[in-house]
């Protein structure tokens, strides 16, 4: 059986790749993550979910992909950095401006 690649946060977030990230940078992960969706909800009309997906990586590059689903509607964002923090901060940010 093959292990999910899927983190579900409550019920409402998903980490989507992130199963070859250290233990350390996930839970830094996981607290941005929930720190953002805090704000998000508030500011949303009705936020349903949001998944956070690690496109790709590799030594120098990380590339996410953010969907939120707010009232049957997706909004969408993507960014690639060569660190993961700078690249999720700039992502969920925008997906924050676009709500």
């Amino acid at each position: 059986m093959e292990e999910s690649d899927t983190v579900t946060l409550g019920s409402s977030i998903e980490l989507t790749g992130f199963k070859d990230i250290d233990g350390a940078t996930l839970i830094v992960v996981k607290k941005m993550v929930g720190s953002y969706v805090k704000n998000i909800s508030e500011k949303a009309k009705k936020f349903e979910k949001i998944n956070i997906s690690l496109e790709s990586k590799d030594d120098s590059n990380f590339q996410l992909k953010v969907t939120l689903v707010d009232e049957g509607k997706e909004i969408q964002a993507e960014d690639n950095s060569n660190n993961l923090f700078f690249c999720l901060d700039k992502v969920l940010k925008k997906v924050e401006s676009n709500i």
